[in-house]
């Protein structure tokens, strides 16, 4: 979240839709890490998991997006937002 949080504070200032778009994805990621916590309980990650894990990483980077449109525009400063946490996803 920090990564995040960093970019979002690149302009030196954090818009509300920004903050409502942390606020959302800070949410999305707790309940990512609770999941992907309860899958290696067993330290392995089935096919069911997995799968679980991976509609959790699309919600979060879904949700982000309907965050940042929900005004009807998404700004440069809210694409890159989203771009980033994207790419900390994909990392």
């Amino acid at each position: 979240m920090k990564k995040i949080a960093d970019k979002a504070k690149e302009d030196g200032v954090i818009s509300e839709d920004e903050y409502n778009i942390l606020e959302k994805v800070s949410f999305d990621v707790a309940e990512y890490n609770l999941y992907l916590e309860k899958s290696t309980e067993d330290d392995y990650i089935d096919e069911v998991e997995y799968k679980k894990l991976h509609e959790l990483k699309n919600k979060i980077v879904f949700n982000a997006m309907g965050v940042a449109s929900k005004d009807g525009k998404v700004t440069d400063d809210e694409h890159a937002l989203v771009s980033e946490i994207i790419r900390i996803l994909k990392g």
